[in-house]
């Protein structure tokens, strides 16, 4: 058998991609169900005619808030998240074990984002079917400017040596203006940076694949995630400026869930992709997906990590691991996807809305009751309180 060639790759994608639990179908549309009864939202089962109560009951949020602290408590207690053993007696080894239960406590519990990204993965499990936050070692560029005025050339000297880090790839002078009779100069440094980082980042419902059915994050044919991104930021992940012309610009799809727009309700809704025209704020559409394919030819499937834009192939390595945290509220056995506990308390609220507006407009008949009018009676005498 022969290696596949790259348009074979991202049809077989593709058609993996298609049949994956996302966008359409009974799994996103429950998801924007649940996360609409949530908000109190009057959309789905919820609507009301112009002439009956228009309330709804708020179980599916009154439980989701109830159950946060215990969770709070137990993913954010003040236990550690792991921690690592010596298999010896050796100090060495000992000091290495401590040093990575140390650093698996800071990356996970104390970055600036920590608590929202966990909040926020905890909460999407109660909300949705299953929360997901996704782990990556993230090395990107960014570009900084600096200006100094009135520096002669020694201490410009000085700055350019102040301004090196470990973190810095270069410096260089983006503009100079020179003083002759006073023989300084004002300059603007550009300074490039070039950040390391592990990062954990949370993954929308929406935007998150698994291939349909599956049992595990491990099983799955396919497993990814969508994203938008500018052009700028492909450059500043160090993709070269060549291919990323070649990555059809982003527009908005009919298939695309609304989640985002019940999401952004009290802001007038999901606005859509508002950038200023230009190359580097232009937004692509990126699947990062890891499949079991057999590129090679060799008759086995091997786990591969392939970044796709429209027909173009960013990336297509080799990689053994899946980089997602999976989590579902009521975990339900051989599925990858369980249940939340919106979706048992929703038949409970449509049930108590119901009633609720049953019993509402039942008082508002009786305190406002259509009479029956006599000949006899003044109607301006009648319609006075």
């Amino acid at each position: 058998m022969q290696k596949m060639t790259d348009s074979e790759l991202v049809s077989v994608i593709m058609q993996a991609k298609e049949d994956a639990a996302v966008y359409t179908g009974e799994f996103m549309r429950e998801n924007e169900k649940f996360l609409s009864a949530y908000l109190g939202q009057k959309n789905f089962e919820f609507k009301a005619t112009p002439d009956q109560s228009s309330v709804v009951s708020t179980d599916v949020f009154d439980v989701v808030e109830a159950d946060m602290p215990s969770l709070a408590r137990v993913f954010l207690g003040s236990g550690d998240i792991m921690s690592f053993s010596a298999n010896t007696d050796s100090p060495l080894e000992l000091q290495e074990a401590e040093d990575k239960t140390k650093f698996v406590n800071w990356v996970i519990r104390n970055q600036p984002e920590s608590y929202k990204t966990q909040i926020d993965w905890l909460k999407d499990a109660e909300i949705q079917k299953c929360g997901v936050v996704k782990y990556f070692y993230d090395e990107s560029t960014d570009v900084e400017q600096v200006e100094f005025k009135g520096v002669n050339e020694e201490e410009i000297l000085d700055i350019i040596e102040s301004l090196r880090g470990a973190d810095v790839d270069k410096i260089d002078i983006a503009e100079q203006e020179e003083d002759t009779e006073l023989q300084v100069f004002d300059v603007k440094f550009r300074v490039t940076r070039v950040k390391k980082k592990i990062s954990i980042i949370n993954i929308p419902p929406e935007s998150f694949l698994i291939t349909k059915n599956a049992t595990s994050k491990h099983d799955a044919d396919i497993i990814g995630d969508v994203s938008h991104k500018t052009r700028s930021q492909l450059l500043a992940d160090g993709f070269p400026k060549s291919l990323i012309n070649k990555l059809p610009a982003y527009a908005n799809d009919d298939r695309d869930s609304t989640i985002n727009q019940i999401r952004n309700d009290d802001q007038d809704g999901d606005m859509g992709d508002i950038s200023i025209n230009g190359w580097a704020t232009e937004k692509v559409q990126i699947y990062d997906l890891y499949a079991k394919v057999d590129f090679d030819g060799d008759g086995i499937a091997e786990s591969r990590h392939i970044m796709i834009s429209g027909n173009v192939i960013l990336v297509n390595d080799y990689f053994n691991h899946r980089p997602y945290a999976m989590l579902s509220a009521i975990p339900v056995p051989h599925k990858a996807i369980g249940r939340s506990r919106a979706e048992v308390t929703y038949p409970t609220m449509l049930e108590k809305t119901a009633l609720k507006r049953g019993l509402l407009d039942n008082i508002y008949q009786a305190n406002a009751p259509r009479n029956v009018v006599h000949p006899d009676v003044d109607l301006d005498d009648m319609l006075t309180m």
